[in-house]
């Protein structure tokens, strides 16, 4: 690691609750306003890294919130349905396959504002009515 990769990384460890916090906050925020998101576990300090929101529509949803200029995606496809991985063991993975039907990762970045997170919050309402 060079001197200057040093100093981001310190930089960035030093910005890191702030960061924390506004992403409680826009999580928080989509939850207020109605998105049905997947629970954070309450036994552990979560980070909110990424907001899992549950639909029946989620291929559409992504599609739908792509023609507006809004990121989205599935959840990451599941180790043991790659190729690679096929002839390896799955193991108490039950619940796996009904997120990955059902779950679309929607913008969680700590620079977004409530206009940003209204504007995503309209687009998702707009598609599920």
């Amino acid at each position: 690691m060079t001197n200057l990769q040093a100093a981001l990384g310190v930089a960035q460890l030093e910005q890191l609750e702030k960061f924390i916090k506004i992403k409680k906050r826009n999580y928080e925020f989509y939850k207020e306003n109605g998105l049905n998101l997947l629970d954070f576990r309450s036994d552990i300090r979560s980070n909110y890294w990424f907001y899992s929101l549950i639909t029946d529509k989620r291929d559409e949803l992504i599609k739908h919130l792509g023609e507006v200029g809004i990121q989205s995606r599935p959840i990451w496809q599941l180790i043991h349905t790659l190729p690679m991985y096929s002839e390896n063991q799955a193991y108490k993975i039950e619940k796996a396959c009904y997120y990955r039907e059902k779950i679309v990762n929607v913008p969680c970045s700590s620079n977004l504002d409530e206009e940003d997170l209204m504007a995503v919050i309209c687009k998702i309402k707009e598609n599920h009515e």
